[in-house]
């Protein structure tokens, strides 16, 4: 999972103007060991905490979009097996 978070992360930290600050405010808010306040984050990142509750609902958006996009391309390249309620042969998983 860590690994899948870096690669959102890092999709999410392309993006031009505000990649690398909604990945800043996501790490400070939910991927640190230490829990940072509203106000606390506000203060390291240096916007107002009104701002960071915005920008907060804007990134996690932004990052739940690049991880569905992330999936996809994981699930497209790896050709998945659906599960149709017969029993699976090893010819299911050969291409």
């Amino acid at each position: 999972m860590v690994r899948v978070m870096d690669q959102v992360k890092m999709n999410v930290y392309t993006f031009d103007d505000y990649g690398p600050e909604f990945v800043s405010i996501l790490t400070l808010c939910y991927m640190s060991n230490f829990r940072f306040t509203g106000a606390e984050a506000a203060q390291e990142l240096g916007i107002s905490e009104q701002n960071l509750y915005k920008k907060k609902k804007y990134a996690v958006i932004l990052f739940a979009l690049e991880f569905e996009e992330y999936k996809r391309e994981i699930t497209a390249c790896c050709n998945p097996v659906r599960y149709t309620g017969e029993q699976m042969t090893l010819a299911d998983f050969m291409h």
